[in-house]
């Protein structure tokens, strides 16, 4: 199931992929796809990090 966290990343991803469709933001194409990528990953592998992060503490 999807937490706030996770739906938040991926509304932003998807906002941001659909922003690099533009014409207009021609230029910005490779930062807008670069950042809709990152949230990808980051709402996908999520709960990896976190489980990481406190299995070295």
């Amino acid at each position: 199931m999807l937490g706030w966290m996770e739906i938040c990343l991926f509304s932003g991803a998807a906002g941001l992929l659909l922003l690099q469709a533009l014409p207009r933001l021609r230029s910005y194409r490779p930062l807008l796809g670069g950042g809709g990528v990152l949230l990808l990953m980051s709402a996908l592998f999520r709960n990896r990090c976190e489980s990481a992060t406190y299995a070295a503490r």
